[in-house]
């Protein structure tokens, strides 16, 4: 009862109640319920603390998956940041089903633009695989080597193809077009980024916004 009589408390506060601490169901309905009164801004801002809540959840259906599956689906850039933060704990045998089905509700819920996602996730991939075989087939060639390697590959075919001409996994009104391959470049760290050039498709784009450019680095 006391609960009706709460005021409304700050987002970092309901978070705080969200904690597998607080296993109460009405504690942790009313903590959504102060969570929905949020911007789509502050929302991007705590996506990642609420996509680690999920975790603490016992139940497949519960109030916070659909507070945010409501949130994402109205609001693309939001929708981009919760989707590659929860794919990212699918690797976790103890979440992957529960994720994966809340993933699932996301992605029906897309239209059209599930296309434009699965053109970033086909992207990402092949940099991971592009990654991975620099890391344990050429990590004792020299710099110029291993740049011709990445210039090789990214030029064939199925590169070409799904590198190019997608939208930018980390802004959803970006399009990347033709991929620099001459402007990109491999970094000497151990997990050896990549730094990838794309031109700008936009014929209106300002000189200074010719290009975009993204650091992928994988094994973080």
């Amino acid at each position: 009862l006391l609960l009706k009589d709460w005021p409304p408390v700050t987002p970092h506060t309901a978070l705080e109640l969200l904690d597998c601490k607080y296993a109460d169901p009405l504690v942790r309905s009313k903590a959504v319920e102060w969570l929905d009164s949020m911007s789509d801004e502050d929302m991007g801002q705590y996506m990642l603390q609420l996509v680690q809540t999920l975790k603490y959840e016992p139940y497949l259906d519960n109030p916070l998956a659909k507070l945010l599956l409501k949130r994402v689906l109205l609001n693309r850039r939001l929708g981009q940041f919760f989707f590659w933060h929860v794919k990212s704990e699918l690797q976790s045998a103890s979440l992957s089903l529960k994720l994966g089905l809340i993933l699932e509700a996301y992605c029906r819920g897309l239209g059209p633009y599930l296309k434009d996602l699965i053109r970033m996730v086909e992207a990402l991939d092949k940099l991971t695989t592009l990654t991975d075989s620099i890391k344990k087939e050429r990590t004792q060639d020299s710099s110029k080597d291993r740049m011709k390697f990445l210039i090789e590959q990214m030029s064939q075919a199925d590169y070409i193809a799904a590198l190019q001409n997608f939208m930018s996994p980390l802004e959803s009104n970006t399009i990347l077009g033709t991929l620099e391959t001459e402007k990109c470049r491999i970094f000497d760290s151990a997990k050896k980024p990549l730094w990838l050039v794309w031109k700008n498709p936009d014929p209106l784009a300002h000189i200074q916004h010719a290009f975009n450019t993204i650091i992928f680095k994988n094994g973080d």
